[in-house]
């Protein structure tokens, strides 16, 4: 047999992963990871007063967070619903 036909990997120059269900949860983290970056630099430049550059990241911070967590839920409950499983918001509630 060849040994090339046996090989489990591409000779290729090309990395592929398979696509996932998370990849919108992902890419959302990379935008909102960038976005805080610069509004981190930008900040000092739209305010003097320290309090409102914490108050102004520590909200973006926060409606990130929750954008991030709605956006998990709704991939898992699309991937539940068509698996045919059981819904995951379903079992919180009845705990």
């Amino acid at each position: 047999m060849n040994k090339r036909a046996r090989s489990v990997t591409r000779s290729g120059k090309y990395f592929a992963v398979a696509a996932s269900p998370f990849n919108v949860v992902k890419l959302a983290l990379g935008v909102i990871i960038v976005v805080g970056a610069l509004l981190l630099l930008v900040t000092g430049k739209l305010t003097a007063s320290l309090a409102t550059q914490v108050l102004l990241l520590g909200s973006y911070g926060v409606i990130a967070a929750l954008w991030l967590i709605v956006k998990t839920r709704q991939v898992m409950l699309a991937k539940a619903l068509a698996s045919g499983e059981k819904s995951p918001v379903n079992d919180e509630l009845e705990k």
